[in-house]
């Protein structure tokens, strides 16, 4: 069996948060995870955490070093560079100069378990590479594709999962109330998604954050998982379980372990999503 934590979008270093959902607290991200470390001590064994992305707000060798030490935990972390922590030239080779426990080598990898590969490749925002200078466009280079492409055809009898930044789906509107998809990303983007998981039926899921918001949307045999951020009330996160080729995702809260966790607003319960946007199990 296979265990694995997946949390994302702590934004650390920012005074004043910009795009938000619910209150953000990024200062008590030490709180949080000493409260994920308590939380992980009395549920099992968790094998690793999976953080999806904007592990800081803005790049900095200051921030860098200090998510670097904040996120030794009592298992390995590893990290899915976000479009905010690639906010300067070099910034990616700054992660790895000083942060090189987050990744398996280098920026994209592969984390291998005798159940399953999670395939981690940042997905790309403009014409610079692991750049990101304000243009939203989601791509991968051709390298990526190939890694993509190759990584999903080891071994079919294991669960491949993919993570990313951007998500390759919007936000339904029968979850929002809205009248059509939110954060919905670029057509090619999505399309994209939807071409790996028909040629590839081993890829079972796709994580994404980014739009801080619980999401999953179920495609041909894979579901396409967003995660809330895990700054902001409640406090999400969520765990997946992967035996004898079964994948399971729950999502859960730590308001109940911090003390104040109080500004949830009641007209974005969307945010947290429904039933079938915290769990499923196949």
């Amino acid at each position: 069996m296979t265990r694995f934590v997946y949390l994302a979008d702590t934004h650390w270093g920012v005074e004043t948060p910009g795009y938000t959902m619910q209150e953000s607290q990024p200062a008590r991200l030490p709180e949080l995870l000493a409260a994920l470390e308590a939380w992980m001590a009395t549920h099992g064994s968790v094998e690793f955490v999976l953080h999806g992305g904007d592990m800081i707000d803005s790049t900095s060798e200051e921030h860098i070093d200090r998510v670097a030490e904040l996120f030794r935990l009592s298992v390995p972390v590893y990290l899915c560079l976000g479009n905010h922590d690639l906010t300067r030239e070099g910034a990616a080779q700054m992660w790895l100069d000083q942060a090189p426990h987050l990744f398996l080598g280098g920026a994209n990898f592969t984390v291998e378990t005798p159940d399953c590969f999670l395939h981690v490749v940042p997905n790309q925002w403009g014409p610079d590479p692991y750049v990101w200078n304000g243009v939203q466009k989601p791509h991968f280079l051709p390298e990526q594709d190939r890694l993509i492409e190759s990584g999903l055809t080891r071994d079919d009898h294991r669960v491949h999962i993919l993570s990313t930044h951007s998500p390759f789906c919007g936000v339904p509107a029968d979850q929002t109330g809205l009248l059509d998809p939110f954060h919905s990303p670029p057509q090619d983007f999505f399309e994209r998604g939807q071409a790996l998981s028909r040629a590839h039926r081993p890829l079972r899921c796709v994580l994404g954050a980014h739009s801080h918001i619980n999401t999953c949307v179920a495609a041909q045999d894979a579901h396409f998982v967003t995660t809330s951020s895990f700054v902001e009330v409640p406090f999400d996160f969520k765990c997946f379980d992967i035996v004898d080729g079964y994948l399971s995702m729950t999502t859960h809260s730590l308001a109940d372990h911090m003390e104040g966790a109080a500004g949830y607003n009641y007209e974005k319960t969307f945010v947290q999503g429904r039933a079938c946007d915290r769990m499923f199990g196949h």
